[in-house]
């Protein structure tokens, strides 16, 4: 099975408006380092999801800070979980 490289760039972009903040994912193969469109990504404790554009990127909105489980899926690929922090503003 083939990994994914995850980039999580500009990981918890803070928004200024009423302490919400974002979170920004790049989502490549780890091998060819190519974006992978259409990846799932989720973030369970807050019931979102959302899949990685055609270049790869994938974005949420409206996040209180605080720690969160997030899961990448793509077909014919592991399944990645990794744990993000969102800092207070």
């Amino acid at each position: 099975m083939k990994h994914l490289l995850l980039l999580l760039a500009a990981l918890a972009s803070s928004y200024s408006a009423f302490a919400q903040h974002g979170l920004k994912a790049l989502v490549k193969d780890a091998k060819d380092l190519k974006p992978l469109p259409g990846v799932t990504v989720s973030l369970p404790a807050l019931n979102q999801q959302a899949s990685t554009d055609m270049n790869g990127e994938v974005q949420f909105h409206n996040i209180d800070s605080g720690r969160y489980v997030i899961t990448f899926r793509y077909v014919g690929y592991r399944s990645f979980t990794d744990t993000v922090q969102i800092p207070s503003a």
